[in-house]
C-alpha cells in the first residue's frame, strides 16, 4: 500500500469521507496538472512558476518555531496550507489536535503522497479541512463542538504554512479564517459561554 493510499484509507475510515472520496475520485480520474514536487520534497506551481519555498530547510524550520512560539501549550492550533506536510507532521507532537485548511486537491494529493500522517489522522491528532467542501461549516461546528476543543476557544489563533501561501492565497486563508470566526462564535452562542474571544490571524 503506498503512502497516499494509508492517507486515504485513514480519510475514509469515519475521520472525514467526504475528502477521502474526493482524493479517491482525483487519483481515479485526474493527474496533477498544476502541481509538482521533486526529490527535495518542494512543490512546484507552474501557474505561477514558482517554488513553493526558496530555502525548504530554513523555511521549514522558521515557521516551526515561530508557531511553537506563539501557541505555547495550547491544545490546538490552526493552519491555512498543507504546503508538502513535513511542517505539519513536526508540529502535530505538540498539540492534541491540528487543524489544517487547503483549498488545493493536487496540494492534498501531493503532500499525502509524500508523507505519512495516516496514524495522526486517525487518531483525530490531524484534521484536513477542505475549503471547498461544500459541508465545511457543519465540519467546523463538529470540530470546535469537541469536548476538549470548546473550553479553549478563546485560543484560537489561524496561523499560516508559509510565504508561498501567503503571497498566492491571502484571500482564500483570511476566507477559512472568517469561516472559523463564525462558527466558533456559534458554538460560543450554543454553549452559552460568557468568553471574549479576541480573533487574530497571523501571517507572519
Amino acid at each position: 500500500m503506498t503512502i497516499l493510499e494509508k492517507n486515504i484509507q485513514a480519510l475514509l475510515s469515519g475521520v472525514n469521507e467526504p475528502l477521502g472520496n474526493k482524493l479517491l475520485n482525483f487519483i481515479q480520474n485526474k493527474t496533477c496538472s498544476r502541481f509538482s514536487i521533486d526529490e527535495n520534497l518542494n512543490i512546484y506551481d507552474k501557474t505561477h512558476n514558482v517554488f513553493m519555498y526558496e530555502n525548504l530547510e530554513e523555511e521549514l524550520n522558521f515557521f516551526y518555531q515561530s508557531i511553537l512560539e506563539k501557541t505555547h501549550r495550547y491544545p490546538f492550533v490552526c493552519i491555512y496550507g498543507i504546503g508538502n506536510a513535513l511542517l505539519i507532521k513536526n508540529l502535530s507532537k505538540h498539540y492534541k489536535h491540528l487543524f489544517v485548511f487547503e483549498s488545493e486537491i493536487e496540494l492534498f494529493i501531493l503532500a499525502l503522497s509524500t508523507i505519512d500522517l495516516s496514524e495522526e489522522l486517525c487518531s483525530g491528532k490531524i484534521y484536513l479541512v477542505d475549503i471547498k467542501e461544500e459541508r465545511v461549516d457543519i465540519q467546523l461546528l463538529i470540530l470546535f463542538d469537541m469536548k476538549d476543543m470548546f473550553e479553549y476557544l478563546s485560543l484560537y489563533e489561524m496561523f499560516v504554512n508559509n510565504v508561498y501561501y501567503k503571497k498566492f492565497y491571502e484571500d482564500i486563508w483570511h476566507k477559512a479564517n472568517e469561516l472559523c470566526e463564525k462558527n466558533i462564535k456559534i458554538v460560543i452562542r450554543n454553549l452559552g459561554l460568557n468568553l471574549t474571544i479576541s480573533f487574530q490571524c497571523y501571517s507572519h
